[in-house]
């Protein structure tokens, strides 16, 4: 099942999940902002996302031979809820409107008061935070036919990346009013804030659900890591060409998030190329500023850099792919498809 199939089939599931906890939650506040708020979060949880976290999860359970597929996917709304809640954290620190061309929970919660008010309108959102990490433990303490002692170990390895993206979230946040960040503190942030999270988790939760050995499991660590190190920097070169639908031209760098691509720079580049980067630190850019900087990127070599390491990252996840003794070889190939979507053409 390729992941336009799988994204069809996991989300009624998930919106029936939603749908149920927001009518419980409304039925203890019963007042109707609030009430507002919550059925805003069914819009938000639904709302595009391509459901690459409980696609790996369902890809990695299925390659080692097993057919439980209600289960995995009863289960593995435990990290789209996880995501949920991150995207939430997200959109405030980076005071963004919309996500997925839906208005965020802080924007919609600003957009049903009279007047401007963050502490209200962030206060809330924190709230729905809350209640949404709430729910990721509900998920974990479900009923799933599951051996016993593999699915203690699954759980820590939720609580692991709980963890991990909060803490490096900080990290992020604190990177902001950087000067400078060296290549090795970029990499562990990618690593473990996103990475591990939104690959590797997912994916060596389910190995370990489905008995894979500890030789195997290191070798999906490391699948996971380089498929994502790999989304990772696309999505930081995407934000420079400007593909990306739901999100604005060079929004990295108006809001000052250090990626590969601008490390590049300030590592290689000429002074008057940094000197353009640190121009729009902070800016925001019209349509003369963005001319400017995309040509700056062509010209320094960093849109040629950034697809070879994308590439060089693609081809160590096929190496590592190739090393995997899965039982069911088709699920093999959907993780080919899967890689083969991130090449930059």
């Amino acid at each position: 099942m390729f992941l336009n199939e799988f994204k069809k089939q996991f989300d009624g599931i998930l919106q029936s999940y939603i749908a149920q906890k927001v009518q419980d939650s409304k039925k203890i506040a019963n007042i109707q902002r609030p009430k507002k708020i919550l059925d805003h979060l069914i819009m938000l949880t639904v709302a595009g996302g391509k459901r690459i976290r409980p696609y790996c999860a369902y890809v990695m359970y299925k390659a080692y031979g097993w057919t439980n597929t209600d289960d995995i996917l009863l289960f593995s709304r435990v990290f789209e809820v996880l995501h949920t809640m991150a995207l939430i954290h997200d959109d405030i620190i980076d005071e963004a409107d919309k996500r997925h061309n839906t208005q965020t929970v802080h924007n919609y919660t600003q957009s049903l008061l009279s007047k401007e008010n963050k502490n209200v309108s962030n206060g809330q959102a924190i709230m729905i935070w809350d209640l949404v990490l709430a729910r990721v433990y509900e998920l974990l303490d479900e009923d799933y036919d599951f051996k016993k002692e593999h699915f203690v170990q699954a759980k820590k390895c939720i609580h692991e990346m709980v963890q991990e993206v909060i803490l490096w979230q900080m990290i992020d946040i604190d990177m902001m009013v950087w000067d400078t960040i060296n290549e090795d503190v970029l990499h562990q942030k990618n690593l473990y804030k996103s990475a591990r999270y939104t690959f590797m988790r997912p994916m060596i939760t389910w190995a370990i659900l489905a008995w894979a050995s500890k030789e195997e499991q290191d070798k999906v660590i490391q699948l996971g890591e380089s498929i994502w190190l790999a989304y990772q920097i696309r999505d930081d070169l995407q934000d420079i060409l400007g593909t990306q639908k739901d999100k604005k031209v060079f929004s990295d760098i108006q809001e000052w998030q250090q990626t590969y691509i601008t490390q590049h720079i300030m590592k290689h580049g000429t002074p008057e190329q940094i000197a353009i980067l640190e121009k729009y630190r902070w800016k925001n850019c019209d349509k003369s500023d963005i001319h400017e900087l995309q040509e700056m990127f062509h010209n320094s070599g960093t849109i040629d850099f950034t697809k070879q390491k994308i590439t060089t990252y693609l081809q160590e996840a096929e190496k590592t792919l190739s090393w995997l003794s899965f039982i069911d070889i088709s699920q093999k190939d959907d993780i080919q498809n899967l890689i083969q979507i991130l090449y930059m053409k």
